[in-house]
């Protein structure tokens, strides 16, 4: 066995000599208690691969190295996009070791150390992923037992997100057991409540520990903590989880969906990983692109906003400083100070005509402003955070300190007499000129420095209130719906269909529109309509987000080098059993991708029909027997297409190995 003084050293070129000639270890990536990785060329294939080795004190323990071995076989049983795939599994000049795909990139634990919060829509896509994998995973009879940050692999350039290290997992296989059901392990602030009382634990318990993930990702801190392991235990097992709901910044959805699978007993969360993927999937608002005029109405700021600036707090420090000694005339300071408003309300109010002329209006300039400073408010979480250590928060202060006591000597010095200022600089020479020198260079050092360092002298709330809050909430009320109306060119058309809406909202909005203009006698006989048209409207959502990662999938299908990686082969190899996996992944891949597709054709369809029917009605005609036949019509459609995605999910029935594998 070795001796306290076997260095890493030793052991990096003591499993070199044992792999030389099949591997060439380049570094160590990281160590757990059950092994340490090595980023490794593999001799024949002439590839990057990571090999995981049982540490040399555990080598020489026959328990250890069979449970190490089971770790291996039960990991390369899951081949799945989302899970690191095993290449090989062995033993060599008494190295046990197994081979898998090498992820160039970071563990999400790096991201949020370097990083901290997470923005929602990248929060949720990792969520997401994770989740289909932890899906997969236990539909094989696979449960991870340690899902945590440093688990799961971010990949640099595509950002796909690998569930990785199933070390500890339990499987329900007992042949391939690799630790006992009811035995506490893991890692204790991702712990399940069963699994930290040493209860019986299935798939759920990995839900537990991703929302716990999604806890951390999007609030920066862990819902359970304590200074011991037995601390944290003992609160995942007798306390509830903090409310989501209460976060701000966290979306509505996203937070329900964590609150959900961090609740104490299993029976609450969602029942599998793939519902709960689902629900991150619905709560996913997919970046649209805006129409030409909007984003420049949205973007384009005054190019004389600097000078303004300039000018007014010049004229604005003079009626202060005027006000303080106590002279008249700051009246007039103050209007000159407003002066540049003048011009700058004239170039946004040119810039609103100019987008109201190209026929958008007030909702698409709400809608417009609402996604893009949703998209700020996420890209400032990061910039604020690299703020948030006590040195940087210390440099803040001090910053801030400074600059409010330069302020106040200035004013201050305005309102004591000259004779006294000329009697204390006679008397204190040496002092006063220090004390000018220190208050003028001071802060010209302290303002750069910050910059630098990536300091945020300002606040979160006025970054916020700073980052459109405030011309939101202008347009969206009755003042700015008003000047929309007053600036609108007369007889302007209105611009083609907002591309940032689809179809089935555009379809959904105007057949509310169009019921709401009915008398009262006539909704009273369609009151269920509403309810209809939305619930159509929510199911399309679904179909374009299975679309959506169905494309995805199949892209990566169709790519030889993506599907040899994944199965652990050669892309040059001409084993056909490869080849036949690859195109009945396809073909599969490509069947969901149609049944989806006609789905959603189907949804819209319905709500197109109802729309027509309404017009019609608008029209004085006499439909009320086709609303009452679309409506059924709908309602029929919907719930069969609900049976269906309940009955078998596309995706799931896809990754799932054929008999034949």
């Amino acid at each position: 066995m070795p001796d306290s003084t076997y260095t890493r050293e030793q052991e990096f070129e003591d499993v070199q000599r044992a792999l030389a000639g099949q591997y060439s270890l380049h570094r160590e990536l990281g160590r757990g208690g059950m092994g340490v990785v090595y980023l490794a060329r593999e001799v024949e294939l002439d590839r990057f691969v990571a090999i995981k080795v049982l540490p040399a004190a555990l080598a020489l323990r026959a328990d250890m190295r069979e449970r190490f071995m089971r770790e291996a076989r039960a990991s390369a049983r899951l081949s799945h996009p989302n899970i690191v795939p095993i290449f090989r599994v062995g033993e060599q000049n008494g190295v046990a070791f197994f081979s898998m795909a090498y992820v160039d990139g970071e563990s999400l634990g790096e991201r949020l150390r370097s990083r901290g919060v997470l923005p929602p829509r990248e929060a949720t896509r990792i969520l997401r992923d994770a989740s289909w994998a932890l899906a997969y995973a236990h539909a094989q009879g696979v449960v991870h037992r340690d899902v945590k940050p440093d688990n799961i692999l971010l990949e640099r350039d595509s950002e796909r997100v690998f569930v990785t290290d199933f070390g500890i997992a339990a499987v329900e296989d007992a042949a391939t057991a690799i630790t006992g059901a009811h035995e506490i392990v893991g890692t204790a602030q991702y712990m399940s409540p069963e699994q930290a009382s040493s209860g019986a634990i299935d798939g759920r318990a990995d839900l537990y520990s991703l929302g716990i993930i999604g806890f951390l990702a999007t609030t920066g801190r862990l819902p359970f903590d304590g200074r011991t392991a037995a601390v944290v235990i003992a609160k995942q097992v007798s306390e509830p989880a903090p409310s989501m709901a209460r976060e701000t910044g966290v979306p509505a959805q996203l937070a329900a969906v964590i609150d959900r699978v961090l609740r104490k007993d299993p029976a609450e969360r969602f029942a599998t990983g793939e519902a709960m993927a689902e629900a991150l999937s619905e709560s996913t608002v997919p970046t649209r692109r805006l129409p030409p005029a909007l984003r420049l109405w949205v973007d384009n700021r005054d190019p004389m906003r600097v000078p303004y600036s300039a000018w007014s707090f010049a004229f604005g420090f003079g009626a202060v400083v005027t006000i303080v000694r106590g002279h008249s005339g700051w009246l007039p300071l103050i209007g000159m100070a407003a002066l540049p408003l003048i011009p700058h309300l004239i170039f946004r109010a040119r810039q609103t005509r100019r987008v109201l002329s190209a026929g958008h209006g007030v909702e698409d300039m709400q809608f417009a402003l609402a996604e893009v400073n949703d998209r700020r408010r996420e890209e400032m979480s990061i910039e604020l955070h690299e703020g948030q250590t006590p040195a940087l928060k210390f440099l803040r202060a001090i910053t801030t300190a400074v600059v409010v006591a330069d302020v106040g000597l200035v004013i201050g010095a305005q309102s004591v007499s000259n004779a006294f200022l000329k009697a204390f600089y006679q008397h204190h020479t040496i002092a006063m000129r220090a004390g000018f020198a220190a208050a003028v260079l001071l802060p010209l050092i302290l303002i750069p420095m910050s910059m630098a360092l990536g300091v945020p002298l300002l606040g979160r709330r006025f970054k916020n209130f700073n980052s459109g809050t405030l011309r939101e909430r202008l347009w969206n009320s009755r003042v700015g719906i008003t000047i929309a109306k007053w600036l609108r060119p007369k007889n302007t058309r209105p611009a083609a269909a907002f591309v940032s809406q689809p179809t089935e909202v555009a379809l959904g909005s105007a057949a509310g529109n169009l019921f709401t203009a009915l008398p009262q006698t006539v909704r009273d006989q369609f009151p269920e309509l509403p309810s209809v048209v939305s619930g159509l409207e929510a199911h399309a959502a679904k179909c374009r987000v299975r679309i959506q990662e169905l494309d995805r999938l199949y892209n990566e299908a169709i790519n030889d080098t993506a599907i040899s990686r994944l199965r652990g082969a050669d892309p040059l190899s001409d084993d056909t059993s490869i080849s036949v996996q690859r195109k009945q992944t396809v073909d599969e891949l490509d069947a969901a991708r149609g049944i989806a597709r006609a789905d959603l054709a189907h949804t819209v369809a319905a709500l197109e029909s109802i729309r027509l029917d309404l017009l019609k009605m608008h029209a004085g005609g006499d439909a009320s027997r086709q609303i009452a036949t679309s409506i059924e019509a709908a309602r029929e459609l919907k719930h069969g297409l609900d049976l269906a995605l309940s009955a078998k999910h596309e995706v799931s029935s896809i990754l799932r190995p054929s008999a034949a594998e």
